[in-house]
């Protein structure tokens, strides 16, 4: 192996000669523990020391070991730099990085870098309204918020919880006083943090110091505040807050207007008015999807029913101590309603209806309608899509277009719809648009995800454990953009905020993908420019697609999804340790239609009825880890049936 000084190297089955001098500059490198007999080493039947990599850019590390010079040629920066590090050659490692490598300032996309004001965890959920988001950590919650002038300010901390945060929800009151309410749910307790107002607004400290009634039914508690927040109390003291109680699990916590709803998959509803401070919870059916639409809460439930409650009567209208859920359609199979989603034409609220589109159990993709003339009749169902073969996880109506995704390799079908003086018509009807899958290891749902009057987004994370997020157009599958974490942390949570329209005219509005870390920090990405960039690219000729703008804000490719699949290990040992790695519907009802026997985890003995409730359709009632018994996606898979 070593005559005369030489070294003699296989290196994937090339033969390399050169000297020990020239291997070994660091004493730390791979080559200076294998030629000091510090590490095992395997023979070729020549007697060279055979390594099993990459001989192509081993010739272009060692003719940099010779001469200190880096002569690319075609290869991979990236792979050259995975290489050196291989190797131990840390002087390439950072040239590379020096002259490639992704500045930590970010791209072209990022915005800011929210750091956590405290070590509590990693970032569990965010919630916004307006310019204010609610950061919650494992164990505490921050507000931010965003202003033209002063970019991102931290203005409020709630106190610490024992127990981890599940869900986060925030209020935020428009106004001179700008108040805002942070819920914070951990099990089954719901507590209530008045987070204040920014603390640059003059009144922030009087109106932080002034507390808030409570209602008489409501648990008080021991608790703690600060300089500028109070917890919400029944007695106005800053030691004591109000505390919800569900009595169930809280899977879902969101605000529609001014009240709270939270939302329990195991049929269980409750709903706390801001302006009465009254708290009611009432029972239906197992739940499996829910959407809202204004101030109208639709509620999808196992066996196929679908019913309403109407935010705007309550409490005024309550009877019998009753939310006023309405009883509003039956899917004639019966099949449960996994998925839901909810578009109301703009029009004169005379002339104002309601386009319902949910998908189900077994595959089945509906638009229901209830036109203004059949108030106080069940909708009609207008079409019919029977294109899955999977249940179905997640639906968007729009104007424009309507957007299906099934749990098998989070498959998509796109259509575009046509209207007629604002109302979904059947001439020419819908159009198929787009087929294609959003791949995802994660459990989290991908979407779609904005505003319906707006263009809808999937946020995809490939793998759970990965710095990149990759933001892909709902109706079209084309994929917008790529951010990758400034400090190569973790993504643990992702969303998609509005700020709306900036208060100077002529300002556009802001529109951010919030990631939150797994060092507890947020960093915020202008998805506006990227949008303004990809309808760019797509205005230009093809031939010329791949110009500037695709350079300065990276879109990823197919090569850098497989990279980050690269770091995950898909096989027997993978799906033993992640048996639920892809969320899929199911409710204790077996499917109907011909996608049944495409479901063979429902046939799965559960430990009890509070597990078989797992793995429910909408986002924000997907459990941490989804209940699915089909472990392998992305078009690996040999279980199930594909679309």
């Amino acid at each position: 192996v070593r005559m005369a000084g030489l070294v003699r190297l296989n290196v994937g089955g090339r033969l390399f000669c050169t000297s020990a001098a020239t291997l070994a500059p660091s004493s730390t490198s791979f080559f200076s523990a294998l030629l000091g007999g510090r590490m095992a080493s395997l023979l070729d039947e020549t007697g060279a020391y055979f390594i099993d990599r990459d001989p192509d850019l081993f010739a272009i590390i060692l003719n940099y070991l010779r001469t200190n010079k880096v002569m690319l040629g075609n290869l991979s920066v990236s792979m050259l730099r995975h290489e050196a590090e291989f190797y131990g050659i840390m002087s390439l490692v950072q040239k590379l990085d020096i002259c490639f490598g992704q500045s930590t300032c970010g791209g072209l996309l990022f915005h800011a870098f929210l750091p956590p004001l405290v070590d509590q965890g990693h970032v569990v959920a965010i919630a916004g309204g307006h310019n204010i988001i609610a950061v919650a950590q494992e164990h505490q919650v921050t507000c931010w918020a965003f202003s033209e002038a002063g970019g991102w300010e931290a203005f409020g901390r709630s106190p610490k919880f024992d127990a981890p945060i599940e869900h986060v929800a925030i209020n935020v009151k428009l106004g001179a006083r700008g108040e805002t309410t942070v819920a914070i749910a951990c099990g089954t307790k719901i507590r209530l943090w008045d987070a204040g107002v920014r603390r640059s607004h003059p009144a922030a400290t009087a109106a932080a110091a002034q507390p808030t009634a409570a209602a008489p039914q409501q648990e008080r508690v021991g608790g703690a505040s600060g300089p500028t927040n109070a917890w919400l109390s029944d007695e106005g003291a800053d030691t004591d807050l109000v505390l919800l109680d569900l009595s169930v699990r809280v899977d879902s916590l969101f605000y529609i207007g001014t009240q709270l709803v939270a939302i329990s998959r195991t049929g269980r509803v409750g709903i706390r008015n801001s302006m009465t401070q009254q708290w009611q919870v009432q029972d239906v059916q197992r739940i499996a999807s829910f959407e809202r639409c204004g101030l109208l809460l639709l509620l999808g439930t196992c066996d196929g029913n679908l019913y309403s409650v109407d935010l705007e009567k309550f409490p005024l209208r309550m009877k019998d101590n009753d939310l006023l859920i309405s009883h509003l359609y039956t899917d004639p199979t019966r099949d449960a309603i996994t998925a839901l989603s909810v578009y109301a034409p703009p029009a004169p609220s005379i002339e104002r209806g309601l386009e319902i589109a949910y998908g189900t159990q077994s595959g089945l993709v509906k638009v229901i309608i209830q036109h203004p003339e059949t108030i106080g009749q069940p909708p009609v169902c207008f079409q019919t899509f029977t294109v899955h073969r999977s249940a179905i996880v997640s639906v968007m109506l729009s104007e424009k277009f309507l957007v299906s995704v099934c749990s098998h390799n989070n498959h998509v079908r796109t259509w575009k719809l046509a209207r007629f003086r604002g109302r979904i018509s059947t001439q020419p009807g819908s159009l198929p648009l787009a087929s294609f899958n959003v791949a995802s290891f994660d459990p989290r749902c991908v979407g779609p995800f904005g505003d319906r009057d707006q263009e809808q987004v999937f946020i995809q994370k490939v793998i759970s454990n990965t710095s990149q997020v990759l933001v892909v157009h709902a109706a079209t599958g084309e994929r917008i953009c790529m951010v990758d974490s400034v400090d190569g942390s973790n993504v643990t949570h992702a969303c998609l905020h509005d700020c709306g329209i900036s208060s100077r005219l002529g300002s556009r509005p802001r529109r951010f993908l919030l990631t939150g870390h797994q060092t507890g920090s947020v960093q915020v990405w202008d998805v506006m420019t990227a949008l303004e960039l990809f309808a760019a690219r797509n205005a230009q000729p093809r031939a010329s697609a791949k110009g500037e703008a695709i350079g300065a804000a990276d879109v990823g490719s197919d090569e850098s999804l497989l990279a980050v699949l690269d770091t995950l290990d898909i096989g027997p040992a993978y799906a033993h340790a992640h048996p639920h790695a892809h969320p899929q519907p199911h409710c204790a009802s077996p499917p109907h239609g011909p996608a049944a026997a495409s479901l063979p985890y429902l046939t799965q003995s559960q430990p009890s009825s509070a597990a078989s409730l797992a793995g429910l359709a909408h986002p924000a009632l997907l459990p941490s880890a989804a209940a699915s018994s089909r472990t392998s996606v992305i078009s690996l898979s040999a279980n199930g049936t594909p679309c």
